[in-house]
């Protein structure tokens, strides 16, 4: 193989797994750009200028962020000589094939790494959830029902109840057992909810709930949102609670 093209290397020295895995995902990007190249309404390309026009770029740090990741860090000049090297010859240090398996394989052991963290902490949650309940459930006031959904009346309003195809009018405050606040209704601006588009604790709970009434409800993570959790607050097997107001029923 030649080591040298218009000045842009095709050889290199990789010396760990992650110098393998930057330059495998540089060839593969390489590739990627010499393939929309050929989409250009043009006759030649001259991909050895391209590559040399490269030379002293540095990967931004958004799409470093969003390897980071998937592939763990990525190192900038070994991404950058391979996606060079690739371009301008279409032939790197390393084949095409030899870098798709490189990160086929770092891609399944990040995978199983970030599963069997998510694992971890479901396991942790799922243990705090249910020593806090089982507390939670000899605080003066706290009642609770057959599907395990504890309740507290903070204030005991007089209207109608509404049914499971209503939809609601509602101030409520969402935080974890630890305090944290992760979802809130807008000052001044209650939220509308139909009861069957919520999770399970909701639908039963608002069911329960006079219009007037203002609860404190504490939701098992299997009448929440289970093992997914839900955005970046809500981890696996949470247990949240809850302040309600229930304002009306939309008609």
């Amino acid at each position: 193989m030649a080591s040298c093209n218009g000045g842009v290397s095709t050889k290199a020295d990789l010396k760990t797994e992650q110098d393998s895995v930057s330059y495998a995902l540089g060839v593969t990007f390489g590739n990627y750009l010499r393939e929309q190249f050929k989409q250009l309404p043009v006759d030649t390309i001259d991909y050895v200028a391209y590559a040399q026009a490269l030379n002293g770029s540095k990967i931004r740090s958004e799409y470093a962020e969003n390897i980071k990741a998937q592939l763990d860090s990525i190192d900038s000049k070994l991404f950058m000589a391979a996606t060079r090297a690739q371009l301008a010859t279409g032939k790197a240090a390393i084949e095409m094939d030899m870098a798709q398996a490189i990160l086929n394989k770092k891609s399944t052991a990040k995978r199983a790494e970030m599963q069997a963290k998510r694992d971890a902490e479901a396991a942790a949650n799922e243990a705090e959830g249910k020593a806090f309940l089982e507390s939670n459930i000899k605080a003066e006031g706290v009642d609770s029902t057959a599907s395990g959904l504890q309740y507290k009346v903070l204030v005991a309003g007089n209207g109608p109840k509404p049914k499971e195809t209503d939809r609601v009018k509602v101030n409520y405050r969402g935080t974890l057992i630890d305090g944290t606040e992760f979802d809130a209704s807008q000052d001044s601006v209650p939220a509308t909810f139909a009861l069957r588009g919520v999770i399970k604790g909701w639908t039963e709970a608002l069911q329960m709930m006079p219009v007037g009434s203002k609860w404190e409800i504490y939701v098992p993570s299997d009448l929440a949102y289970g093992k997914r959790g839900a955005g970046e607050k809500i981890g696996p097997n949470a247990t949240l609670i809850f302040q309600i107001e229930l304002l009306e029923i939309v008609k």
